[in-house]
């Protein structure tokens, strides 16, 4: 059971490590996406 566990934790980690590095290096450069960010910024900046 916790070698499951360790996995799944595992995939998810690598999930959220890929999303975390496109939204770092490939984004910015996407300018379809910008106003999309912003929005999302405001809605985080909003919540906290």
């Amino acid at each position: 059971m916790p070698q499951l566990f360790l996995q799944i934790s595992g995939l998810l980690a690598l999930i959220v490590g890929v999303a975390l590095a496109y939204w770092r290096w490939i984004r910015p450069y996407d300018g379809q996406i910008s106003h999309h960010q912003q929005s999302l910024l405001l809605l985080y900046q909003r919540r906290a």
